[in-house]
């Protein structure tokens, strides 16, 4: 039986994916956003485009921060479910914005948990992040409890993971934390380096690559992650952390090899300093998403990349004109 889905931050790349999931699954949705820039928000509108034509789907312009606009979307349709997708995404932009990370990220989170304080029948799926884990060279394993965030956006996510703990025990709402891992795939966000690859290898322009390449990221299909978050719309639990990823980690220089083999053209690399807010290694543990979710990815990373550049392709026009908003870091 469907659900009626509130689904924040619709506009984002997770949250437009998950939109469509949702709707294909036979769910009712309401999503909102307020199309903020982190990243060029041309691509945003061009998600709420693609999305405005689905039945059972209606978009609200707004924050989460708006505590009666909030109020008013779970009352007025009886939302049964709320998936929080809303966030400040990006480690790099998060340290020279830290307030404005906690202002969404956890703030946000305070608002949404408020609202459903007073309805413990409603569920609450909230999006958190593999970078909470810190700098590790093993596997990570949702029971690790020596969690060292290395950025504000990280230990923004797991300050929200700690406020959702404290009000599933005091309010009842049963609660589903996703920490996602290094996510790519069509429509994606262009700050991230799987969409800038494309784009700058396409367009023979410099590949800018922190470091030495070397680095492993546990790159995750957009829509693996968004069936793994619908997965939990009917769960049964009162509280669990999940980690959604592939459990198989990739360099960054393979990550451009196969860009390159997909495009038929050769990256022009140059090598930078390696950026502090980097992690070396990330690698997600998904027994426990199998275990209760019956859960794996089923698109590997040559596939996924295929299926981005051939989207890539389709857009190139409108997707070679978005801000790719190239960063250094440097210390204050």
């Amino acid at each position: 039986m469907g659900k009626n889905i509130f689904i924040t931050g619709s506009a984002g790349f997770i949250g437009s994916h998950t939109v469509k999931r949702a709707i294909s699954d036979g769910h009712m949705v309401v999503g909102i956003d307020n199309l903020e820039e982190t990243y060029d928000s041309k691509i945003k509108r061009m998600r709420i485009q693609e999305l405005s034509g689905l039945k059972n789907f209606e978009f609200v312009l707004g924050e989460i921060g708006d505590k009666k606009l909030v109020a008013s979307i779970i009352k007025n349709n009886d939302i049964n479910c709320v998936i929080n997708l809303a966030a400040k995404a990006g480690v790099r932009t998060s340290i020279s914005q830290p307030l404005k990370y906690y202002q969404t990220n956890l703030l946000g989170t305070l608002n949404i948990l408020n609202a459903l304080s007073s309805n413990p029948e409603i569920k609450l799926i909230q999006a958190s992040t593999s970078s909470v884990y810190g700098r590790s060279y093993k596997k990570f394993v949702e029971s690790d409890t020596n969690l060292k965030p290395i950025s504000p956006y990280a230990a923004s996510k797991k300050a929200a993971e700690e406020l959702c703990y404290v009000y599933n025990s005091l309010y009842g709402n049963k609660m589903t934390i996703f920490r996602f891992f290094t996510v790519y795939g069509p429509m994606g966000r262009p700050d991230m380096s799987i969409f800038r690859f494309i784009k700058w290898i396409s367009e023979n322009d410099t590949v800018r690559i922190n470091g030495d390449g070397m680095q492993e990221r546990d790159f995750t299909y957009v829509e693996d992650v968004a069936r793994g978050i619908l997965a939990a719309v009917n769960s049964d639990w009162d509280y669990e952390i999940i980690n959604l990823g592939s459990d198989q980690p990739h360099s960054i220089n393979t990550v451009i090899e196969l860009i390159e083999k997909q495009l038929g053209k050769k990256a022009n690399r140059q090598h930078l300093d390696p950026d502090p807010a980097d992690v070396p290694f990330t690698q997600a543990s998904t027994d426990k998403a199998h275990q209760l979710l019956d859960w794996l990815v089923t698109t590997n990373l040559h596939d996924g990349i295929e299926k981005t550049c051939v989207w890539y392709k389709k857009n190139r026009d409108w997707v070679s004109t978005l801000d790719l908003q190239v960063e250094k870091f440097s210390k204050q």
